[in-house]
């Protein structure tokens, strides 16, 4: 039995090998780390992760689509609260005749998307001089607003969403022709875009629906907004 002396001293010895020994690293935490760390800019790395969209937003504003200002701007700020950094937008007026009134190019401040639901000044673009609806007109507009994206090499998928709350033609404006409509949808369709067409009912509704069975398009009632928005949102992200 060796010395009590020389015993304690192996002892302490042991304990400060074993203390001084390197601590296994644990690999499999620093993922975890780096989420925990990263947690606040996650959101903002999967929005650049998701495909970016651009989105023309027709709101019809003649005389009988007044009662309904709030679910235009129910649907305009739906739009808003759905895109993403690098996204794009433009705002289309329209009623007795169609116009751009409001275009960002990308979204990096979604704050000013906000600005885009606001009303425009309509005796600035001539807008409501005439009585009358033309979807014709907003249909077209949308198509022309796709097709400058498209010729500037804007490779990014189109949405058109339109807010109509009747498509009564006034003078010197298209009549309705339900061929002409499901040509223009059809013509965006093949550019990689969607449509969705938000506030018909009755009779309309129903031909709307039927013309464009076949089309990247729905129609939807002014109590179907949030369906409707994230459909053509959700589906213009896959095209």
């Amino acid at each position: 039995m060796g010395h009590p002396l020389f015993q304690m001293r192996t002892k302490q010895q042991s304990t400060r090998n074993v203390g001084s020994q390197p601590k296994p690293q644990r690999k499999w935490l620093w993922p975890i780390g780096m989420l925990a760390t990263g947690a606040l800019v996650i959101p903002p790395g999967l929005e650049l992760l998701t495909s970016s969209v651009y989105t023309g937003i027709a709101l019809d504003y003649s005389l009988s689509a007044n009662p309904f200002a709030a679910e235009r701007r129910q649907v305009c700020k739906a739009v808003s609260q759905l895109q993403k950094t690098g996204d794009g937008s433009a705002v289309i007026a329209f009623a007795d005749r169609a116009e751009v009134t409001s275009h960002i190019n990308f979204v990096w401040n979604k704050l000013e998307l906000g600005a885009q639901c606001r009303q425009p000044d309509l005796k600035k673009y001539g807008i409501g001089k005439n009585a009358g609806t033309s979807i014709s007109l907003a249909l077209k507009e949308i198509g022309d607003l796709q097709q400058r994206q498209k010729h500037s090499q804007d490779s990014r998928p189109f949405v058109g969403i339109v807010f109509l709350q009747e498509a009564e033609a006034g003078p010197n404006q298209p009549k309705l022709d339900f061929d002409e409509i499901k040509a223009s949808i059809e013509q965006i369709n093949r550019n990689h875009g969607v449509v969705a067409i938000i506030g018909p009912t009755g009779n309309l509704k129903e031909k709307l629906k039927a013309h464009l069975k076949d089309a990247k398009a729905e129609i939807c009632s002014f109590a179907e907004i949030k369906y409707c928005v994230d459909w053509s949102l959700t589906e213009g992200r896959k095209r």
